[in-house]
């Protein structure tokens, strides 16, 4: 910044910046960043352990129907799904050789959910 500011008063009080990608690829090359999609560190989940989990979820739920004789119209499925009002990009900057990429401002909630809810009879409800 003090090389910038001393230098504007040969350029009448402001800089002429053009940014390309070439000088973007620059300043990372300079500050040794790169460019990268954001990583989450999480288990890597099989098919053959997530239809083992999902079968049993299922059967524990068929047995408790059963065994409390819950009638269908008390059965019932809920989904949320959000919207964001500010964009949450994949893309940032990180140091050249990191392994995993944090993502910051993944916790911004500025939005909405709607959940909607099903019974197994057929009833949908919806919530804001």
């Amino acid at each position: 910044m003090g090389i910038i500011k001393s230098n504007l008063g040969r350029h009448g009080g402001y800089l002429d910046l053009k940014i390309t990608n070439s000088w973007i690829q620059s300043l990372y090359a300079r500050m040794t960043m790169s460019r990268r999609m954001v990583t989450t560190p999480r288990p890597i989940a099989t098919g053959a352990l997530w239809n083992e989990v999902r079968n049993q979820f299922l059967n524990e739920i068929v047995t408790t129907v059963a065994l409390h004789n819950i009638p269908d119209k008390l059965i019932i499925t809920v989904d949320q799904t959000p919207s964001k009002f500010v964009s949450t990009g994949s893309l940032t900057m990180v140091g050249t050789n990191s392994k995993q990429v944090a993502k910051k401002g993944s916790n911004n909630e500025r939005g909405m959910k709607i959940t909607l809810a099903e019974t197994l009879s057929g009833k949908c409800y919806h919530f804001r």
